[in-house]
């Protein structure tokens, strides 16, 4: 999740742990815990390796609502300069 305007740790805590809770997905729910556990909060934008056999796909925006002129469109532009970095990267070593 991004928010647009910067937010607690407390309150966002409160949000992913109702997310948590209410989600029919034990991943979700593991997520949460780990959060939790860590005391921080993580955000991937890149691919992420799973083994030798390759990698895990890049989150992708599922939602949007409301405004997104703040925080989230700074996100967006950082994740897209990370993914076309790793573009990049992918085609230069194909050659």
């Amino acid at each position: 999740m991004v928010f647009n305007e910067p937010k607690d740790k407390f309150e966002v805590f409160q949000i992913i742990g109702w997310i948590g809770i209410t989600a029919n997905n034990p991943n979700v729910r593991k997520w949460v815990c780990m959060q939790a556990v860590k005391g921080a909060l993580t955000l991937r934008v890149s691919p992420k390796p799973l083994s030798d056999e390759g990698f895990k796909p890049p989150p992708r925006v599922v939602y949007r609502y409301g405004e997104q002129d703040k925080c989230i469109k700074d996100f967006l532009k950082t994740r897209r300069k990370v993914l076309n970095a790793f573009k990049r990267r992918k085609i230069q070593s194909k050659t």
